[in-house]
């Protein structure tokens, strides 16, 4: 189950929980103008029962809209445990729904769910599309490319692998086929470092690495950080127009490259 459909499941429980709650207890709406919000609440026969299944239904809506989106950022964990201690004081108070039941381990399971990758993102632009869904990416198209690259020359298949796979990757398709690759290392809040970037010699030209770039550069996990960082021979044109400048004090940059590393590592290899 995507993380978009379990929230179109919740938008459904909630709306049926709301609707159930607006049933059982529309005696005692009716009288809310008559005997005052309080008293209204005993009125009906199932006395708060009508109430809780109306209350229920408001924050089961809000993170279901969340997950709905594919959002589920920090910002959802309150939800969730929201969603706990109200299903664990529905439970404690009016025993009645079994619902209740399954929205206290829910709640958790969707707190804890602001630890998770976000869920992955789709831009398309006439015939191309951009997406930052790992099962799409093709690695080897990737690998293909990065092996002959001035940078990283020589790059064993395993490590464009994993670097995918700790990174946010952007792979550039046309019909199916991917034709341009970017990757960002990143903690999503402080810091963020462009790299592994290219297009196909074949489609250059067409304005798709700077498309590339404004759509990395607006992602929602990659906002509001401090620092961006990147390395490049010959394409400072292309990165100034997403913003990047030279460093302002370069003396404060240090590093440890090993430049040899894979040459390295074939000639060690057996055969």
């Amino acid at each position: 189950m995507t993380t978009r459909l379990a929230g179109r499941l919740l938008l459904a429980i909630a709306a049926l929980h709301a609707a159930l709650g607006v049933w059982l207890g529309r005696g005692a709406l009716l009288s809310i103008g008559r005997a005052g919000f309080f008293d209204a609440l005993s009125l009906h026969s199932g006395r708060q029962l009508w109430f809780w299944f109306v209350a229920f239904a408001a924050p089961l809506a809000m993170l279901g809209a969340a997950l709905a989106r594919g959002d589920v950022r920090p910002r959802t964990g309150w939800l969730g445990w929201s969603l706990a201690a109200l299903a664990a004081a529905g439970v404690a108070l009016l025993p009645v729904s079994l619902l209740w039941l399954l929205f206290l381990p829910a709640g958790l399971l969707i707190a804890g769910a602001r630890t998770l990758p976000p869920a992955p993102m789709e831009w398309t632009r006439g015939e191309f599309s951009i997406s930052t869904d790992p099962a799409r990416v093709d690695a080897a198209a990737a690998h293909e490319f990065l092996s002959r690259s001035y940078w990283a020359g020589g790059i064993p298949r395993e490590f464009v692998d994993r670097a995918i796979d700790g990174s946010i990757a952007f792979a550039m398709f046309h019909e199916g086929r991917q034709i341009g690759f970017a990757r960002v290392i990143t903690d999503r809040s402080t810091y963020a470092y462009l790299s592994d970037v290219y297009v196909l010699e074949a489609w250059r030209g067409r304005g798709l690495a700077l498309w590339l770039m404004e759509t990395i550069r607006a992602h929602p996990d990659l906002q509001n950080l401090r620092r961006w960082m990147l390395s490049t021979r010959d394409a400072h044109p292309l990165y100034a127009r997403a913003g990047f400048q030279p460093l302002a004090h370069p003396d404060r940059f240090m590093e440890i490259s090993d430049p040899g590393l894979y040459a390295r590592m074939s000639s060690d290899r057996p055969g």
